[in-house]
């Protein structure tokens, strides 16, 4: 065959010019067009022979005809093929999600948060009534615990419902729309921060009122540390007060031989003091303190003697303020300048300060003379420790 020319049969000749009477024709047609071949005997023209190896080969007289009969059928054939394929590849019944819901609503469940199975889902259980954001909210919310909600939808699911009847919106129903999923979702933003402010509230009173119970807690230990700190050191003293006595009696043996005659007993001292009036109660105590300590420890009995007048004063000049009536015993400054003299108790006892545990107290109404009598006492005694 020479150049190939009308060697074969191609889709590209379905693009040439045809006769009406192959354009018209079915693959019915074209197969009654070829059937006579068989038949009737080949017969070759001279213009359609070809060389091949020296040696010439000729064609049938049927072939153009040949030619344009298999166009058509081919033609036939390849409409059919495509409408076969769009059948088999197409199912019309299973519907897209977008073709059965809104697509507005489903893309403002998915901003929400939810998985497109179950915004999907609950926009398909309310089709019957109007679509609206809060009929599938509350479809989620009473379905929360379904364990198949976030899965796949499947084609059999989709195919159970019709497509719905998608009518454009217009420009005023659009704008209400989202007028009203603005207002949904302002109102919902609201509700959370106003449930975020209420549960930060209750955390902060919660943390405030622990720091409070820890605190307070601390401060009780510590009173009780302290309360222990000066019981122990009242005990050192009386310890110390025993062994001084007990190195006296062993010195008076050493050097007259017999046993020192014992003082008056403590019975009989508090015997008598208790028969004195208030007056001679603050000059006794007064006097005892002042010999204790006035040989030996001169300037610790000035502090001492100085920070009582200061406490008496305060009484006899505000008799109606309870604040001057008072002294704590955890005071630092009482600890370290009255406490650490024997005897300053019981004096301020005889001006009307009552042991109260914590504190030593004036009840009632202060008795001014004697806590007079007991500034002139202690006005005296720092005098003669100055001068």
């Amino acid at each position: 065959m020479e150049n190939g020319k009308d060697s074969d049969v191609s889709l590209v000749g379905v693009e040439e010019e045809t006769n009406p009477q192959e354009d018209a024709g079915t693959k019915e047609g074209a197969e009654s067009s070829i059937a006579p071949m068989k038949s009737e005997s080949p017969q070759c023209t001279e213009q359609d022979a070809n060389t091949n190896g020296g040696s010439k080969v000729k064609r049938p007289a049927q072939w153009s005809t040949v030619k344009h009969s298999t166009r058509t059928c081919i033609q036939a054939t390849g409409v059919s093929f495509v409408c076969a394929f769009v059948s088999v590849f197409s199912d019309p019944a299973c519907p897209a999600l977008s073709d059965l819901v809104d697509a507005s609503l489903l893309a403002h469940l998915k901003e929400m948060g939810f998985s497109e199975a179950r915004a999907g889902r609950a926009l398909l259980a309310t089709r019957g009534g109007p679509a609206t954001l809060e009929t599938a909210l509350s479809w989620i919310e009473e379905h929360e615990g379904d364990s198949d909600i976030d899965d796949p939808l499947t084609p059999e699911e989709l195919a159970t419902h019709k497509p719905a009847k998608k009518t454009p919106l217009s420009e005023e129903e659009a704008q209400r729309m989202a007028y009203e999923l603005q207002k949904k979702l302002r109102e919902e933003r609201l509700k959370r921060e106003k449930q975020e402010a209420i549960e930060k509230e209750r955390l902060r009173l919660q943390q405030s009122r622990a720091i409070l119970e820890q605190q307070s807690k601390l401060e009780e230990e510590a009173r009780k540390r302290a309360l222990c700190q000066l019981q122990r050191e009242k005990e050192e003293a009386k310890k110390e007060r025993e062994r001084q006595r007990e190195l006296l009696r062993q010195d008076y043996r050493d050097r007259f031989g017999c046993e020192m005659p014992d003082d008056p007993s403590q019975a009989d001292v508090e015997e008598r003091v208790s028969k004195m009036s208030g007056k001679d109660k603050v000059a006794f105590f007064s006097n005892a303190l002042f010999k204790r300590y006035r040989k030996d420890e001169p300037q610790k009995l000035l502090v001492c003697l100085t920070t009582l007048r200061l406490y008496v004063m305060n009484a006899k000049e505000h008799p109606t303020d309870v604040k001057y009536h008072r002294i704590r015993k955890e005071n630092a400054a009482f600890k370290s300048r009255v406490m650490v003299c024997e005897g300053s108790l019981e004096l301020l006892e005889a001006c009307g300060f009552k042991d109260r545990g914590e504190t030593l107290a004036i009840e009632g109404q202060p008795d001014g003379f004697i806590l007079a009598q007991a500034v002139k006492f202690l006005d005296l005694l720092i005098g003669q420790l100055r001068g």
